[in-house]
């Protein structure tokens, strides 16, 4: 922790950055991330909302599979694959129409 040169009070802890800690711009981004995808993830159908939380861990930090969220909601595999994969174009298409029009 001693200076890097005679005429600068400059210490390598300064120049280094600590991967463990978060810089408060990149905490804002996460919450402002957080907040886009909520607003997002509103335009689904309530059946393709749980479909896309429970397929990608959004309930209780765990993604199940298509077999487990079919078992869930009482549906089959297939209408599983089929729900998630409309929810994602839709999702696709919600994020390019916010990107043209400068929502990003």
């Amino acid at each position: 922790d001693s200076p890097l040169g005679d005429k600068f009070d400059i210490f390598l802890k300064d120049l280094i950055r600590d991967e463990d800690t978060e810089s408060p711009d990149h905490a804002v981004d996460l919450i402002k991330s957080h907040e886009e995808l909520g607003q997002i993830l509103k335009k689904l159908s309530p059946q393709e909302l749980k479909v896309i939380k429970l397929r990608y861990g959004m309930v209780d930090g765990k993604g199940y599979n298509l077999r487990e969220v079919g078992e869930k909601m009482n549906l089959s595999r297939e209408r599983i694959r089929q729900i998630e994969k409309r929810a994602i174009e839709r999702l696709k298409k919600i994020v390019i129409r916010m990107q043209l029009h400068g929502l990003d």
